[in-house]
């Protein structure tokens, strides 16, 4: 058989074939051709059309999920001349849900064709799955002797349309075979539909109306002379002799139209270009040579003179418990013995065709739609499901895996053949063992592993699976698996919980290694760890929001395989305040040497000593206690008070964060004295320097005698009043 014939019997039974690199057991089978649409259209026809034959024209409308979501029509453009009745167009069309015909079914394009409108209904169609449906348009070619009326090459084309655009097209060719009975001295034939397989004429069996299983036996069109002439004719196993129409060209002739024996005998002259005329029925004139069973008849026609030319037909009904599955090819034998010697002999072969709608599907889940880690299992379930007809074993279904994700193991595969995994293309695919009975369906469930260090948030694990159907790829569903971040740390004021931007981290595993840095709360205090592999990780403060305290508390979490959802941290950050103060000294500045280099200020918050600085000249006797937590994790508001450690020889003060400390004498201080010396002018060059003994003396002197003079002054006036 070749290629074209098997591609053509497979869209019939319903078998959907992928195109192999390599064999298996359970058949042989073809390359197809891909349109490459989604959706697409795909049409098959004939190899060769006979004259009188019949033309299946095997229409497909397969797509992807969610591909016909969309009501749409398949225009298939049908030549004229090769429709001996255009009416058959409609009427013998197998076709099932979603598909229906137009009103009208058909039309005159005004080019020499005809045009059959198909519609199908969106709404029908599950749009989760990938799909794949067909219908068959069937009618008989016309007779035709020669090439003169019916072309030599008939293109057939099929067209997807949807909102008034051509979405997809396709075509295929068929080439004509004439009739040419010419002169034969003994042949058979049969008028029923047949198909061409590699040039022999197929001829294919009603299971329904024996009338269509119609035989022919042609005797001495070349004009010979037999002086006892039999013909033998037996019926394969699947039939048994029965009824036939009479033949169509010789309608009308005249005889007795009777039946007998299930037999018509047609008495025709013939001409040596081969021309047939004057058909008469003669079939009583052998009522008592026919021999006939069940199994087939003996037709014994004595002398035959070399004008005499005969026709007989008749019919085969198929026995009972013979389908398309075990019918297979048989053969209708005759012979043709003159005086009891064979001197011909002939056969043809006879099929049955299932020509049922076929209606399939594939659906892919996965089991995690949300993954929050760059490393995880996941398990992908495959469901083949068949709605309509029968889905023929042999059918692969094909997994292309995605980047980052590897095959892992098969968890389930009833009715299906263990896996074959080609590492160089990632794809793994199944064949179907046995057939997938009308409303029936098979599961397969694949593990597989994903890893991915450079993953992204956001990023999606996109896998589809996908199976050949009527000489097209089709894909399932998507089944996605979201990349969410393994962790998000969520930063909030501490008292007022509203969220704070501008915090910065780092990410650190078990082993302290730092992972991410430079981590940034965003608007709503959020900041995300990315995507990690599985492990223990920490995420730590490196940097506080403006204005608040920062707190480097590791935040530990911990990331599953295959985690589905993120971790879901809480860190708190209060604002920051800042306590400073002086010191300020009085002792004569250091007069006594006295001073201490450095002293202590320790920081109390709610009494509790936290901390404590030491601060001398370097520091310009100043301090500060920086980004000092202004509340609580709890928002209460803490309070802070600062001591100084005790300094010997110096009494302290406190007003609020400053300090003063004063000199306590050790001994005495030097008393001042005057003398003439003393009194002379001071120039300005003579001035003494801040913090000399002379200008504390000469300073003491003037305030006795300013003292002095003011008790004189008021005594007086006091003396000076009374007198008056």
């Amino acid at each position: 058989m070749n290629s074209k014939l098997i591609k053509k019997l497979s869209m019939m039974f319903g078998v959907m074939l992928i195109i192999l690199s390599q064999s298996i057991e359970v058949g042989a089978l073809v390359n197809l051709k891909t349109q490459g649409d989604d959706p697409g259209v795909t049409i098959q026809s004939p190899d060769t059309i006979n004259s009188q034959g019949l033309v299946d024209l095997n229409v497909t409308l397969s797509a992807s999920a969610g591909k016909l979501s969309t009501n749409g029509t398949v225009e298939v453009k049908i030549p004229q001349n090769i429709v001996a009745d255009p009416t058959q167009l409609s009427s013998m069309i197998k076709m099932t849900d979603p598909f229906y015909l137009d009103n009208p079914a058909y039309i005159d394009d005004g080019n020499g064709n005809y045009i059959l409108n198909v519609k199908y209904d969106a709404s029908k169609i599950n749009q989760n799955e990938a799909v794949g449906y067909t219908f068959t348009v069937e009618f008989k070619a016309p007779y035709f002797t020669d090439n003169s009326t019916v072309s030599e090459n008939i293109d057939f084309t099929s067209t997807l349309n949807v909102s008034g655009k051509n979405i997809s097209t396709a075509s295929d060719n068929s080439k004509t075979n004439p009739s040419n009975t010419g002169n034969p001295a003994f042949v058979k034939y049969s008028g029923s539909n047949s198909i061409n397989n590699n040039g022999v004429k197929e001829y294919i069996m009603s299971p329904t109306d024996s009338q269509q299983n119609n035989f022919v036996i042609v005797l001495n069109y070349n004009h010979q002379t037999y002086d006892d002439a039999t013909i033998t004719d037996t019926l394969p196993d699947g039939l048994s002799l029965a009824d036939t129409y009479p033949i169509p060209a010789f309608k009308g002739s005249p005889g007795n139209p009777a039946r007998i024996k299930h037999l018509y005998i047609y008495r025709v002259s013939v001409d040596n270009a081969g021309n047939v005329t004057n058909p008469q029925l003669v079939t009583d004139n052998y009522s008592s040579s026919i021999d006939a069973t069940s199994k087939g008849f003996s037709l014994h026609l004595g002398k035959v003179e070399s004008d005499e030319s005969y026709a007989i037909t008749y019919g085969g009904a198929v026995n009972s418990g013979y389908t398309i599955d075990n019918f297979g090819i048989q053969y209708n034998h005759a012979t043709l013995s003159n005086n009891g010697v064979q001197l011909y002999e002939r056969e043809i072969p006879l099929i049955m065709q299932d020509l049922t709608p076929s209606a399939t599907s594939l659906n892919k889940k996965v089991n995690q739609a949300d993954l929050s880690t760059n490393s995880a299992s996941l398990v992908y379930t495959l469901t083949l499901s068949n709605q309509k007809g029968v889905l023929k074993a042999g059918t692969i279904v094909t997994d292309p895996l995605p980047d980052f994700v590897s095959y892992d193991s098969t968890i389930s595969n009833p009715g299906f053949s263990e896996a074959t995994y080609n590492k160089d293309t990632n794809t793994v695919s199944y064949t179907l063992l046995n057939d997938i009975p009308q409303g029936q369906s098979k599961e397969l469930k694949v593990k597989v592993t994903y890893n991915n260090g450079s993953a992204q948030i956001g990023d999606k694990i996109v896998n589809k699976a996908s199976y050949t159907y009527a000489g097209s790829t089709i894909y399932s569903n998507d089944a996605v698996t979201i990349l969410s971040g393994s962790a998000v740390l969520t930063k909030l004021d501490s008292k007022s919980k509203s969220p704070l931007s501008g915090a910065v981290f780092k990410i650190v595993d078990n082993k302290g290694n730092v992972i991410a840095k430079d981590l940034s709360t965003n608007s709503n205090g959020q900041v995300s760890s990315g995507l990690l592999s599985p492990g223990v990780y920490s995420f730590i403060e490196t940097k506080a929001p403006a204005g608040y305290v920062l707190d480097s508390t590791p935040n530990k979490f911990t990331v599953t395989n295959g985690q589905q959802t993120q971790v879901d941290l809480i860190m708190y950050n209060t604002q920051g305040i800042t306590i400073s103060g002086t010191k300020t000294w009085v002792d004569n500045n250091n007069s006594q040497s006295l001073r201490p280099k450095n002293i202590t200020i320790e920081l109390y918050r709610d009494n509790k000593k936290i901390e404590s600085k030491e601060i001398g000249v370097k520091d310009n006797w100043k301090y500060s206690f920086i980004d000092l937590p202004k509340y609580s994790k709890n928002g209460e508001e803490y309070v802070y008070t600062v001591k100084e450690v005790p300094v010997d020889n110096y009494k302290s003060e406190q007003k609020g964060f400053d300090f003063t400390n004063t000199l306590i004498p050790t001994k005495p201080l030097p008393t001042p004295t005057t003398s003439k010396s003393d009194t002379k002018p001071i120039t300005k060059k003579e001035l003494p320097q801040t913090g000399d003994a002379t200008l504390n003396s000469m300073i003491y002197t003037m305030l006795g005698i300013s003292t002095v003079i003011g008790v004189i002054s008021c005594a007086f006036l006091k003396y000076k009043k009374l007198k008056k």
